[in-house]
């Protein structure tokens, strides 16, 4: 199973929220991994990065 679109950026949200130190889009990838290998795909730093500026674009109106 692949994780795209809004599932992945409510993971990372997610992910965002249960640290208290900030985290680089590296860091995402290796706690998806963690959690979730080998249930789906892991996404890719290539992945992340683009995921996390579009989010910051958007601001609150993402969701």
């Amino acid at each position: 199973m692949l994780i795209r679109g809004k599932t992945l950026d409510l993971l990372i949200i997610s992910l965002l929220s249960q640290q208290s130190t900030p985290m680089t889009g590296y860091s995402i990838v290796k706690a998806i991994g963690k959690q979730f290998h080998p249930l789906t795909t892991i996404p890719s730093p290539g992945t992340i990065y683009p995921r996390l500026k579009k989010m910051e674009i958007n601001g609150d109106k993402w969701i």
